[in-house]
C-alpha cells in the first residue's frame, strides 16, 4: 500500500523489487498493474485506473504520474492563495488600527475615498469629474470640497476687522462733534453742531436706519 507522503516513483519501485523474487513469468506486468490499482493512495486516481478496461502497466504508470503532478500543483496553488488572503487580511487590520481608510468592496468593485467628490465611488467614475465648483468656479470638484475655503475665511476675517476699525473711527468722530456741541453757547453754532453730530452718527453706523435710530 502506498503511504500518504510516499511518491508514486517510490511506490512503483518497491513493487517491482518485490516481484523480482516471485516467478510470475508473463503475468509479472499484470500483477504489478493490479497492485498499483489496489495500493494507490489517491482514490480519484484509482477510479480513473478502474475505468480503463484495457489498462496496461505502462498506461497505469503514466496516469499515476500525471495525477500526482496535478495534485502537487493544486496544493501549491491553494497554499499560495491562502497566504495572499491571510496577508491581505492582516494589512487591512493594521490599516484600521492606524486609522487608515480601507477601500470597501461592493460586489466585484472596490469603492475608494475621493477628495474631489467627498465620498466613495467606483474606479474612474467620479461624479465630480467635469463639474464646476459653485464657490470658486473651479473644475472637477464640488463646492463642499472647495479648496478655496481657507482663503475665503481669511478674507472675511480681514473684512470684519476693517469694518470694526471703521466703526470705532466713526464713533470717535461722533464723540468729538457731540462734545463740541455742548461746549458751544451760540444758538446758531449749536444748530450747525447738531447737523454735524447727526451726519457723523449716520456715517458711524453706515447711514440712516429704517427704525429711525
Amino acid at each position: 500500500m502506498q503511504q500518504p507522503e510516499e511518491t508514486f516513483d517510490s511506490f512503483i519501485t518497491d513493487l517491482k523489487l518485490k516481484t523480482q523474487s516471485c516467478d510470475f513469468g508473463e503475468l509479472k506486468d499484470s500483477m504489478i498493474g493490479d497492485q498499483i490499482v489496489y495500493g494507490i493512495y489517491d482514490k480519484s486516481t484509482r477510479e480513473r485506473l478502474l475505468r480503463d478496461t484495457k489498462l496496461t502497466l505502462e498506461e497505469a504508470e503514466r496516469l499515476c504520474h500525471t495525477s500526482e503532478l496535478a495534485l502537487q500543483h493544486a496544493k501549491t496553488f491553494n497554499d499560495v492563495s491562502a497566504t495572499v488572503v491571510t496577508d491581505s487580511f492582516k494589512v487591512a487590520v493594521v490599516k484600521r488600527m492606524m486609522g487608515w481608510a480601507v477601500p470597501q468592496k461592493t460586489g466585484k468593485y472596490v469603492l475608494h475615498s475621493c477628495k474631489w467628490y467627498g465620498g466613495r465611488h467606483q474606479p474612474h467614475q467620479c461624479p465630480a469629474f467635469g463639474k464646476m465648483c459653485l464657490k470658486c468656479n473651479g473644475k472637477n470638484y464640488f463646492a463642499k470640497q472647495c479648496f478655496s475655503k481657507a482663503k475665503s475665511k481669511t478674507v472675511r476675517m480681514v473684512d470684519e476687522t476693517e469694518l470694526i476699525e471703521t466703526f470705532f473711527v466713526g464713533l470717535v468722530s461722533c464723540e468729538d462733534v457731540y462734545s463740541n456741541h455742548h461746549q458751544k453757547q451760540d444758538g446758531k453754532q449749536d444748530s450747525v453742531s447738531d447737523d454735524m453730530w447727526t451726519q457723523g452718527r449716520f456715517k458711524a453706523f453706515g447711514g440712516p436706519r429704517q427704525d429711525g435710530l
